[in-house]
């Protein structure tokens, strides 16, 4: 094709992910859902390419060895059709670090993005990640894969690391929990 015909249209998120805060919201929210620690938030289904089972296990080991006081919420729906290695997903139950919310409204996600220390985008591959543009236009910091289209659509807003790396993603985890001016940081960049 002509290159002067092609023009890209970028993807974007509802006007509803914006940076306006409401604090009653946030902590209707969290009393809701039972959250009760800070937490580090994932959105999207539970699929083997989403890398989750690696994030959960993370999580878990970190609670084990008192790494980290926050919890992992986990805002997604399984998928009935899992492969081969990754049974643990459909069998998934909180606890030990890691709360599972079923059935989360579109309504609630801008403030449990919001109430999060960071949301957490352990992907392996994606087409382009939009749960990312929800994250960072309601002010939340990201921590994400550096493959696929995740840099690209991130730039220099996000904590990219190599998600199939244990420890650099603990450190992330780490850094953006105990390091508040690093996650203002990220906040305000993705802005």
């Amino acid at each position: 094709a002509d290159p002067e015909k092609i023009s890209v249209i970028y993807e974007a998120t509802d006007l509803k992910f914006n940076a306006l805060r409401d604090e009653s919201a946030i902590a209707e929210i969290k009393k809701k859902y039972g959250i009760t620690r800070p937490y580090f938030l994932f959105v999207g289904s539970l699929k083997p390419h989403k890398n989750v089972h690696r994030l959960i296990r993370l999580f878990r080991q970190l609670h084990k060895e008192s790494q980290t006081e926050a919890v992992l919420v986990l805002a997604g729906r399984k998928d009935k059709h899992y492969p081969a290695g990754y049974e643990e997903l459909s069998a998934l139950q909180s606890g030990q670090g890691v709360l599972h919310l079923e059935g989360v409204q579109d309504a609630e996600l801008k403030h449990l993005y919001q109430g999060a220390l960071a949301l957490i985008h352990p992907s392996l591959y994606e087409g382009f990640g939009l749960t990312l543009l929800e994250a960072m236009g309601s002010g939340t910091p990201v921590i994400a894969s550096q493959s696929a289209s995740i840099p690209e659509v991130t730039g220099d807003c996000a904590c990219l690391v190599d998600s199939c790396q244990d420890p650099a993603m603990m450190q992330a985890i780490r850094r953006v929990e105990t390091d508040p001016v690093y996650r203002s940081g990220l906040r305000e960049r993705g802005l």
